[in-house]
Formats: C-alpha cells, structure tokens, sequence
C-alpha cells in the first residue's frame, strides 16, 4: 500500500530533532523558502503554508532539495 500523505510535523521532527513540534514546523518551512527553486516547486504542486499533509510530489520535492531525513 502506498503512502498517500505525509504528515508535515512528523518530517520535519524527523530533520529537526527538537522537542518542540511547532518549532520544528518552523524550521522546516524557513528552510523550505530559502531554496527559491523548491519553493517554486512546491507552490506549482499546489503547496501551501498552512498545510498539516505534504503530498507524494510534495514530499519527494522536499526530499530532492534537503535530502533524506
């Protein structure tokens, strides 16, 4: 069975080993907009800030820019 979402908080938890899940949410989606050529990406798949679930393209673009958490 294939993933169908993945949970943003759980990833960036994942790249940023925090106790806190809103700072790491944080994190994640400033390192997210200082790629300028990931965060076109993501806005042509239909990404937005307040998301909760990074889509499988979505997920793989963030992958592709900041590697493998």
């Amino acid at each position: 069975m294939d993933i169908l979402n993945y949970n943003i908080t759980d990833l960036a938890m994942a790249y940023y080993d925090s106790a806190d899940q809103a700072n790491a949410r944080r994190r994640l989606n400033y390192a997210l907009r200082t790629y300028p050529e990931l965060w076109e990406e993501l806005k042509k798949a239909h990404y937005h800030s307040r998301q909760r679930t990074f889509t499988p393209r979505q997920y793989e673009l963030v992958v592709k820019y900041l590697g493998k958490p």
